[in-house]
């Protein structure tokens, strides 16, 4: 049975929009130093997550 896990659309939209939350928390909550982790957790989310993803797709029996 398919997975939702394989398209990649599916896969990097949830990066993206994990992404868009922490920024719009960083950006709305936060200032000084833990807003620009913050904001680098974002871009660790566009940037790992859908490869974490794609991998967990591909381990699926």
């Amino acid at each position: 049975m398919s997975s939702p896990l394989e398209r990649p659309a599916v896969r990097y939209g949830m990066g993206f929009t994990s992404a868009a939350i922490l920024a719009f928390v960083a950006f709305a909550f936060l200032d000084g130093t833990v807003r620009w982790l913050v904001l680098g957790m974002a871009v660790l989310e566009v940037a790992v997550v859908p490869r974490f993803l794609e991998f967990t797709a591909n381990r699926e029996a």
